[in-house]
C-alpha cells in the first residue's frame, strides 16, 4: 500500500509528473516490460539527493521494485534494450 500525504500524492510525487513518467516509459517497467503494477522509483534516492524531477524517476512493475534496479541489471536480467539503456543512463547519472 503506498501511503499519501494530505494532498494526495504517493512519495510526494505530484500525479501529473507520475503520470508523466509513466507515459514517457510506455506505461511499461523499463527492466521486464511487464505492465502489471507499475510504481515510481528514484534512481538517485531522495535520502541521497535525488529529486522527484522525471529524470531521476523510472516506471519499474512492483517485482523489479521490490529486488531493487541495482542487482537485477548488475546480473544482466533482463536482456533486453530497455535494460541496456537504463544500465546506460544509471551509469551517466553517476549512480
Amino acid at each position: 500500500m503506498k501511503y499519501k500525504n494530505m494532498n494526495g500524492m504517493a512519495a510526494g510525487i505530484p500525479n501529473s509528473v507520475r503520470r508523466g513518467v509513466y507515459k514517457r516509459d510506455g506505461w511499461r517497467c523499463a527492466l521486464c516490460d511487464s505492465t502489471d503494477g507499475l510504481q515510481i522509483h528514484h534512481v538517485r534516492p531522495r535520502g541521497k539527493g535525488g529529486a522527484d524531477h522525471p529524470m531521476n524517476l523510472i516506471t519499474l512493475c512492483w517485482r523489479c521494485h521490490a529486488m531493487g534496479p541495482s542487482s537485477k541489471l548488475t546480473l544482466g536480467w533482463p536482456p533486453n534494450t530497455r535494460a541496456a539503456r537504463m544500465e546506460t543512463w544509471m551509469q551517466q547519472s553517476g549512480k
